[in-house]
């Protein structure tokens, strides 16, 4: 493991069923982690060394993606902020 920790960026994030994955950038590459690898990486481990492989994307999947996330979230903020009884 290098002792220099990675410059990463979280492009992603999704909450299912009480876990965590995400897409983040490291070198720039995207890479689909859980909780683990990003605490691995942030330590300073390589994508290689945690055996990840980029991910094939191109920067109009990436926005689709942010947009269906962002429209599913403001959807459940709806639901919460919505009073009891409907």
């Amino acid at each position: 493991m290098s002792l220099a920790p990675n410059a990463i960026t979280i492009c992603s994030q999704r909450f299912s069923r009480g876990t965590w994955s995400g897409r983040v950038l490291v070198s720039g590459a995207l890479y689909e982690v859980d909780k683990i690898d990003l605490k691995l990486l942030r330590e300073g481990a390589s994508p290689a060394e945690l055996d990840l492989i980029a991910v094939d994307t191109d920067a109009e999947e990436i926005e689709q993606e942010q947009a269906v996330e962002a429209r599913a979230w403001g959807r459940h903020c709806a639901d919460y902020a919505r009073p009891s009884g409907y």
